[in-house]
């Protein structure tokens, strides 16, 4: 991975099947390795346990935290709902928030100065739990199998978690400045968090900003929007790594050029074009993802549509590391994930 993200793939003898960002929890491994939801969202043991549980069964080539994307909307100061309710009833849920638009002290978010950042995140929300998870992870496996640690996008948190979804789109069309305003508002949030994360231990930090795809703004928007602010989150913290999730074709370009060594992308996005996009950036970022978490690794019995799938990515689009697009579905079988790591074993074979 790291001669992959300093862009010596040309020493490397194969290529990985890994997770760069993407979270690798599933229902089986969550009862194999006792490490279920909501604990392992709350204690750092059980969060590095589930974390490692997909390199210790399957041999993927990465341990992961966190699981869920409402991390940074809790330290901003929205309550959480971790579906214990859901999760009593044997339903297997992300968590959330409760109440969008509204902190868990009721006071309603309208304005960029309404959202505050704590002087002291590394104590806040979830935080402690996710470097203590680190520092296990990093005891543990440093040197044997890559740490990533990741963080979600400012837009992405923003739209989906503490933000009115419907009024925060709108804004984005009827007056952009003020988009512009609350992304630079909570801009000091993912740098510092990644610098708390290098820190306990992650090898790569991981930059989430897939609500920016094109499935909810313009190619036009991403540029003028957000493209300079997550150029400046590369440039000052330790982020290497951004995730694209849905149709991010139109900006693959932009992109590779914000300052991430690898971007991962999702089925969404045709992985020959966008590495054809990648490369005429000239920046030399490294190309992950394509295989689809619903649609194909969710299904049962698609082993043989999967290894099909890895063989057009490794030998079409050259991809560099052979992941899922997004998180696993949790009930994703344990065959599915055997036949993904088989199939780059089998195509990724370089020397």
């Amino acid at each position: 991975m790291k001669l992959i993200l300093e862009g010596k793939k040309g020493e490397i003898d194969r290529i990985p099947c890994a997770c760069p960002g993407v979270g690798t929890y599933t229902e089986n491994l969550m009862k194999e390795f006792n490490a279920g939801w909501p604990e392992a969202h709350k204690d750092p043991e059980k969060m590095a346990i589930l974390g490692s549980a997909a390199y210790e069964k399957f041999g993927l080539e990465s341990v992961v935290v966190p699981f869920d994307a409402v991390v940074e909307a809790e330290i901003l100061g929205m309550a959480v709902d971790f579906r214990e309710k859901q999760l009593k009833k044997g339903k297997i849920l992300w968590p959330g928030v409760l109440r969008p638009g509204f902190t868990k002290d009721g006071v309603e978010i309208k304005e960029p100065s309404d959202l505050t950042i704590p002087d002291d995140i590394a104590n806040s929300g979830r935080v402690p739990v996710i470097t203590e998870a680190l520092k296990i992870l990093h005891e543990k496996y440093y040197g044997e199998v890559p740490i990533f640690v990741w963080s979600m996008g400012i837009f992405t948190t923003l739209l989906g978690y503490v933000l009115d979804t419907i009024q925060f789109m709108m804004l984005v069309r009827t007056d952009p400045e003020k988009v512009k305003a609350f992304y630079n508002a909570v801009l000091d949030l993912p740098i510092e968090l990644g610098k708390i994360y290098k820190e306990a231990g992650a090898d790569y930090v991981v930059y989430r900003e897939d609500g920016a795809c094109c499935d909810n703004v313009s190619p036009k928007d991403f540029v003028d929007l957000f493209k300079a602010p997550i150029s400046e989150i590369f440039a000052k913290s330790p982020m290497e790594i951004l995730t694209m999730s849905g149709t991010a074709g139109p900006i693959m370009k932009d992109c590779a050029e914000v300052g991430a060594k690898m971007i991962v992308i999702d089925e969404k996005t045709d992985a020959v074009k966008a590495r054809e996009s990648v490369d005429s950036a000239g920046t030399g970022v490294a190309l992950a993802g394509n295989l689809p978490t619903m649609s194909l690794l969710k299904k049962k019995n698609s082993a043989d549509k999967i290894d099909a799938w890895v063989k057009n990515i490794i030998e079409n689009a050259k991809i560099d590391v052979v992941s899922p697009g997004c998180d696993f579905f949790v009930k994703t079988p344990d065959e599915n994930i055997e036949a993904m790591v088989a199939a780059t074993r089998k195509y990724g074979q370089l020397k």
